[in-house]
């Protein structure tokens, strides 16, 4: 039986990242690229780019298709965290 913190992320040796919504699918370069491009602006101007901007962002850039908007919105917000 899994113990409550191991129940939220299990980490294999390949490196891949599981919780309890899936596989944790790390950022490629060109994803961080793309949304740098489109999305920098926003950023660093202070604000969090809103769902129409960001999906502006998925419709011209090809490589981020696999990619919620959330997960964008998420990143954006990390980002400007650092």
């Amino acid at each position: 039986m899994l113990t409550s913190t191991l129940l939220y992320t299990l980490t294999f040796a390949s490196g891949i990242l599981v919780n309890v919504s899936g596989v944790k699918k790390p950022w490629s370069h060109d994803e961080r690229a793309a949304v740098s491009r489109h999305l920098a602006v926003l950023m660093s101007s202070g604000s969090i780019p809103g769902k129409a901007a960001i999906d502006c962002c998925i419709a011209r850039e090809p490589v981020l298709k696999s990619r919620p908007w959330t997960q964008i919105k998420d990143f954006c917000r990390n980002r400007m965290k650092k």
